[in-house]
């Protein structure tokens, strides 16, 4: 990544878990250095209220991420291409497990 470049993170709610702001689509700029727990963290936050419990399961392409795993390296091995060309990473979460 460039330097001063951020980390365009997409996060999809699945298994019934509520949208980030009533926003289906919530996008989000991270520091590629911070670790992947800054993402898990930010939405324990911001769901704190909408959880019936304090599980949160957090994914990249259908597998959970080391929690010290910095956000540079995860996007640069599983980022993906949006329609209007730029890169971001897909972050899905749900309130249960949802992948083997």
């Amino acid at each position: 990544m460039a330097e001063g470049a951020k980390v365009l993170v997409l996060f999809k709610a699945e298994g019934g878990a509520p949208c980030l702001d009533g926003n289906p689509t919530k996008q989000l700029k991270f520091d590629p250095l911070k670790p992947f727990s800054a993402v898990v963290d930010y939405l324990k936050r911001k769901l704190k209220s909408q959880l019936e419990s304090e599980q949160l399961f957090v994914y990249v392409h259908k597998f959970c991420p080391s929690l010290d795993e910095e956000l540079g390296v995860i996007f640069e091995a599983y980022k993906d291409e949006m329609h209007s060309g730029k890169f971001c990473l897909t972050v899905s979460y749900a309130p249960m497990l949802m992948y083997g």
